[in-house]
């Protein structure tokens, strides 16, 4: 690479993104390692390897989101650690992650019951930079998928609060893990701000709705009013 930059040559991306992988899995292998005094060097190598070949694909046009992609598939392919690393090389260098990115590290991560690096990446994109609707609903998944239900509808309804975005997928979700510990009025709650908020919910949405407020324990209660939300 340096060889080629010296020479004027440019190198394609789907190159530097290989060698972008390649150093950010030997960084992991080395990590792994018992030997801590090799670790350090390795690891310090392959950063600064990984770091400058990182710069070059951002110099490219579409740079940003070819590493945002490559995240994206380091995550769905459950390596975590490679894409995590990755994710830190971009914010150290002032490039804000895609969203998609973090939100999907944050769901993988919740999906292999890490819950303490999912929380640990959410308040990390939120003090680096302002995060939108899909990380928030992300975390919410995160945190369902850990058992966090408490925790997940209070973010869940900051996130509304704040005007953020919320996604179908997730509010079925939320409302089935909060319909199975029997937390009916924070059902009633999601309900109520979905479309008072004019939140375009789907099919799946409306059946998650129907089937909570008919294991609620005031049931002709929650007819008459999901029978007003149907028709409203």
């Amino acid at each position: 690479l340096k060889e080629m930059n010296n020479g004027g040559v440019t190198m394609k991306s789907s190159t530097m993104v290989s060698i972008i992988e390649m150093y950010a899995r030997n960084r992991t292998s080395v990590m792994q390692e018992q030997d801590s005094s090799s670790k350090a060097l390795a690891c310090q190598t392959d950063s600064s390897a990984l770091n400058a070949t990182l710069k070059s694909l951002l110099d490219t046009p579409g740079g940003s989101s070819i590493a945002c992609q490559l995240i994206r598939k380091l995550a769905r392919e459950g390596r975590t650690c490679e894409a995590k690393f990755l994710h830190e090389q971009l914010t150290q260098l002032g490039v804000k992650p895609e969203d998609s990115a973090t939100s999907t590290l944050i769901v993988q991560y919740g999906q292999e019951q890490k819950l303490h690096q999912a929380e640990e990446l959410f308040e990390s994109a939120s003090t680096s930079f302002p995060i939108r609707g899909p990380v928030y609903n992300a975390m919410v998944d995160a945190l369902c998928k850990c058992g966090n239900i408490g925790e997940a509808y209070h973010l869940f309804m900051k996130m509304a609060d704040q005007g953020h975005s919320r996604d179908v997928v997730t509010i079925s979700i939320l409302v089935t893990h909060l319909t199975k510990h029997g937390k009916f009025q924070e059902v009633e709650n999601i309900m109520h701000g979905c479309f008072h908020g004019e939140v375009e919910l789907d099919t799946v949405a409306y059946n998650t709705f129907i089937k909570s407020m008919l294991e609620s324990v005031s049931k002709q209660a929650n007819y008459t009013q999901l029978s007003t939300y149907m028709i409203a």
